[in-house]
């Protein structure tokens, strides 16, 4: 089971609560691991311990993937910052990009630039 602490130094050397849970090592052993939760919220801290756990549990099993991963991901991001996290498929980041480069350069429809 996942569970949180805070920095044993005296004084403190993070604010933070740290997130301890079980994963998995390249070798296939569990092991107990530590990550910064990066937040001072009690609650929250213990909520991404239990999903980063879980992450891990799914990992071991050979059944994680990346649309889960995003998705996870996702839901950290926007209960952390309070905004969602977008994600662009190639052909949307690509379309955007062309689009900008268009707006700082006339094109001919022969794709050769046209100056004014």
């Amino acid at each position: 089971m996942a569970s949180i602490t805070k920095d044993a130094h005296e004084p403190p050397k993070s604010p933070f609560w740290i997130a301890c849970f079980n994963g998995v090592g390249t070798d296939g052993r569990v092991r107990r691991l530590k990550r910064s939760t990066k937040t001072t919220d009690r609650k929250l801290a213990q909520k991404l311990a239990d999903e980063w756990e879980q992450l891990e549990k799914l990992a071991g099993k050979g059944r994680l993937t990346e649309s889960h991963c995003r998705k996870v991901i996702a839901q950290m991001y926007e209960r952390t910052v309070g905004e969602p996290l977008h994600f662009k498929t190639a052909r949307d980041y690509l379309t955007e990009w062309v689009e900008s480069k268009k707006s700082e350069q006339n094109y001919a429809p022969t794709g050769n630039i046209v100056r004014p």
